[in-house]
């Protein structure tokens, strides 16, 4: 039988409350199924921010890691040891040795300003008291002889035949003495530079990744190397000692 008949324009009671109920239900089942996808999406949007996060942990790992080189530390002590034995072969032996001219700077008027000896002539050493410069101009001759008088080194330079010539007297015992304990002492100025090395040294092996062992490793590595140029210096003195100690 019809639910609605031409005399009753409008459905019954009971059919209405079923309508509604029907009508609630499809209205949650569609909510229901609308918060599904939302939640799926947020899921999906949730996993690709976490996988961005991840490369980008990622990268700045990678951009964290900190190498350890020794190389530039160890020029710097080899740097340190080349001073030193420049430095001791200024220091008088009693005998003569073209290097003891070698700090010796003169003023020389045609060239403008101060420059080093080696630049005016090559020394050599005719005996072994006796040093002769050959200036390569005999204008900067006497300038040479005025400069070599007037440095620390004291010693007597005169012009003979546009060369000049240099008196390297005996050394006295005080001044054996003397210029050993200038040497111990340039000895120790060049230890303490290789010392501060050593000092930035290991402090860039702890700035470096790495576990404790590697840590352990790169420390024995940076001590092994300023041991090595410290003996180097100790070596150094010993024959500029041995070498003074000779001449009494």
């Amino acid at each position: 039988p019809s639910e609605c008949s031409p005399a009753e324009p409008f459905p019954p009671v009971w059919r209405l409350a079923q309508l509604t109920h029907i009508a609630r239900y499809a209205s949650k089942g569609a909510a229901k199924g609308s918060g599904t996808r939302g939640g799926g999406g947020k899921h999906k949007a949730a996993g690709a921010r976490g996988g961005k996060d991840a490369a980008g942990a990622a990268a700045d790992d990678e951009e964290s890691v900190v190498e350890f080189d020794i190389t530039p530390f160890a020029s710097e002590m080899s740097g340190a040891v080349d001073h030193f034995r420049h430095e001791l072969s200024g220091i008088r032996t009693g005998r003569a040795s073209p290097g003891l001219l070698e700090a010796v700077t003169v003023h020389a008027p045609s060239h403008g300003s101060h420059v080093p000896l080696r630049a005016l002539g090559t020394v050599v050493a005719r005996s072994p008291q006796l040093l002769v410069v050959e200036v390569y101009s005999k204008d900067d001759a006497e300038h040479v002889a005025t400069a070599i008088r007037d440095s620390p080194l004291k010693l007597q330079a005169r012009v003979e035949g546009g060369e000049v010539l240099v008196e390297v007297p005996r050394m006295t015992l005080e001044m054996v003495q003397r210029m050993v304990r200038l040497a111990a002492q340039e000895a120790e100025s060049a230890r303490a530079a290789v010392r501060r090395v050593r000092h930035r040294a290991l402090e860039a092996a702890r700035r470096a990744t790495g576990g404790d062992d590697q840590q352990r490793r790169r420390e024995q590595q940076v001590q092994a190397t300023t041991d090595q140029y410290v003996r180097e210096v100790d070596t150094a003195l010993k024959d500029k000692e041995k070498a003074l100690k000779e001449l009494h």
